[in-house]
């Protein structure tokens, strides 16, 4: 019995050896193919193995577009909004530091004005008394005078003389001189009387008691002003 299965296994040998080859073939023949197809289409010199050019339309693969450069984005995307974003205006990010605009020059302090003299007389009590303080111990007392309206009405040299009196004491005098050479023709003419007093007080009183004094003449009073500090 043994020896009838073994004759039987024998006999069918061969018919499988044949299967295993004709499988192989089959495998070898269908790498061939691919091969032989892949060689059709892209052949490294840009012909057939034939010798035949390639037909762009058989042979290339379908049309994919132009390749995106670097950080483009894909086709059809316009990616987020500028409007959206929060910190962007029209003017740009609000992170950005823009260039400052360069301020304007700086000037020096424009010189003081001149007091009015419209309707003034020359020599009278037309202005105030300016005081300003300077320290703890000292002030600056100055006063404008109108000297003249024009050069035509000073026929001759004279000196304004200002005393002045702190608290009732006299503590000093400042003058002027005033001559038809240093006066505008047509318009006003001024002197400023300016003088440091010391103070003992916080507070108090400044006088100037002011003259006229021809060259060589006597003086000849004109007015007082005072003022508190």
């Amino acid at each position: 019995m043994t020896s009838l299965l073994l004759l039987a296994s024998l006999a069918h040998f061969p018919a499988h050896a044949e299967d295993l080859d004709a499988f192989a073939q089959d495998d070898l023949d269908w790498e061939d193919e691919d091969e032989d197809e892949d060689d059709l289409d892209w052949d490294d010199d840009g012909t057939r193995p034939d010798n035949t050019a390639l037909d762009p339309d058989e042979d290339m693969p379908a049309d994919l577009g132009e390749d995106p450069l670097p950080g483009d984005l894909p086709s059809g995307s316009t990616g987020p909004s500028l409007s959206e974003d929060p910190e962007w205006d029209s003017d740009g990010p609000s992170d950005v530091g823009l260039e400052a605009e360069e301020p304007p020059p700086r000037t020096s302090a424009a010189p003081p004005i001149r007091p009015s003299a419209v309707g003034s007389t020359p020599l009278a009590d037309n202005y105030p008394l300016q005081i300003t303080r300077a320290s703890l111990d000292v002030i600056v007392i100055e006063l404008p005078v109108l000297v003249s309206q024009s050069r035509a009405e000073l026929s001759e040299a004279f000196w304004i003389i200002g005393e002045i009196y702190l608290d009732g004491n006299r503590i000093g005098e400042s003058r002027a001189q005033v001559t038809a050479a240093g006066a505008a023709e047509d318009s006003a003419s001024f002197i400023w009387l300016k003088a440091q007093a010391p103070i003992i007080e916080s507070d108090g009183t400044v006088e100037i008691r002011l003259s006229r004094q021809a060259v060589g003449g006597a003086n000849q009073p004109l007015f007082t002003r005072s003022a508190s500090y």
